[in-house]
Parts: C-alpha cells; structure tokens; sequence
C-alpha cells in the first residue's frame, strides 16, 4: 500500500484530529478543527486553498499540511441587544428613562448591572489584549439569561 504524509497544524484556539501522520493514497479520511471554549473555527487552508467548513474530508494522493485557523469568539449583535435591553430595564426602574421609577427592582438589579458593566470592561480588555475573553463573556450571558431566560446562548 502506499502511503503520504498528511500534517494538520492547528491554529491558537483549537485542536485538529486525526493526528498527523501516514495515510494511505486513495483512501479517504475525515479532518476535523475543534474550536476551544471562546474560540470559533475559521478555515482550513492547505497551499493556496481555503475551506471554511470544520469537517473536511480528504483523498490524500501526496504528502500535504492542513492548518485550521481559529478566531476569538466575540460578542454578537444579538448579544449586545440583550445587554442593551437589560440596561435599559434597569434605567428605567432607576427612573432615569420613563416617569415611573420602581426602586426595589433597581435595588435588585443593581449588581448585576455592575457585574455586567465591568465583565464588559474586562471583556474588551481581554479581546483586545488577544487574550481568551471566554470567562467574562459567559459570565455576561448567565447575568442576562437570569433576567432573560433562554434569549442569549451560551456558546
């Protein structure tokens, strides 16, 4: 049987299976990218082609290197639309946004709202830092999923 050596190389933020190694021409065998918890897969690339779905799968006929790309999960749109709500319920229970201020609520959202406002500091520090911002940022979604149950995932 004759066989080729197939490398995969993963990227910061992720893992690649099967390991490199000897496979054998003509057979065909699946690559798979693992993003680490705040991490999203981005592509696999292999000389000047690039394919963006995480499960690739190969005939190997020569020796080749398969690289998967990761990036930094961010936050979405839809994230930041819930964060957005929340902080707005808490305004206006403050009565700073409305007429019709409900202190108690305040009071009970209060730390939430500075847990949210700092993990957002230390998210954007973190992203900025490229550093793994995974912490802060379920952290940010278990605050709004105990006020909004179920709205924002928890990837």
């Amino acid at each position: 049987m004759e066989t080729c050596t197939i490398t995969l190389v993963a990227g910061a933020g992720g893992t690649v299976t099967p390991a490199t190694g000897l496979k054998t021409v003509g057979t065909p065998i699946t690559l798979l990218a693992s993003p680490i918890p705040g991490y999203d897969f981005t592509s696999w690339t292999t000389g000047s082609t690039v394919t963006t779905n995480p499960s690739l799968t190969i005939t190997p006929t020569v020796d080749a290197t398969y690289t998967a790309a990761f990036q930094v999960h961010e936050l979405t749109v839809a994230d930041y639309n819930a964060i957005e709500a929340f902080l707005t319920t808490y305004y206006t229970a403050c009565g700073l946004i409305g007429s019709t201020p409900n202190a108690a609520k305040a009071t009970k959202m209060l730390p939430s709202v500075i847990l949210i406002e700092s993990e957002l500091r230390m998210y954007d520090l973190a992203v900025s830092l490229s550093l793994n911002p995974y912490t802060h940022y379920t952290n940010i979604l278990s605050v709004l999923n105990s006020f909004y149950p179920v709205i924002v995932p928890i990837v």
